[in-house]
């Protein structure tokens, strides 16, 4: 008889289960290949961090595919593209229905704080 042959369970890598970090990191990445291998072919559970991590990575491919195979998302995801400075990403999930808050305007005004040079030490 053939042997059976069963669906990994660890990363061959880091051997990590796959049930855990693993969809959140791919998505983080923006490794698409990868997150669709682990939801489509290993049920990877996923969370909103799925989503808001694709978000933070500025990963707007990811986290269309990621949407439409129904991760849930919630107000973290635009957080995380504010605070990445990724305003493509932060648009698309604002025309989708992503919510918006104090926290997230509060994520932006820090990358544009980040993004002016240093006053110089003298004038």
């Amino acid at each position: 008889m053939g042997q059976l042959r069963r669906r990994p369970t660890q990363c061959c890598f880091c051997c990590c289960s796959f049930d855990s970090f693993l969809p959140t990191t791919a998505a983080r990445g923006g490794h698409l290949a990868l997150l669709k291998w682990l939801r489509l072919e290993n049920k990877c559970p996923w969370d909103h961090s799925v989503c808001s991590s694709a978000a933070l990575g500025g990963h707007l491919e990811v986290l269309q595919w990621a949407t439409e195979n129904g991760a849930p998302w919630n107000g973290w995801a635009c957080r995380g593209a504010a605070l990445g400075g990724h305003l493509d990403v932060l648009k698309w999930l604002r025309r989708n229905g992503c919510s918006w808050d104090a926290d997230t305007c509060a994520g932006a005004a820090q990358v544009y704080l980040r993004s002016i040079p240093p006053a110089p030490d003298r004038f």
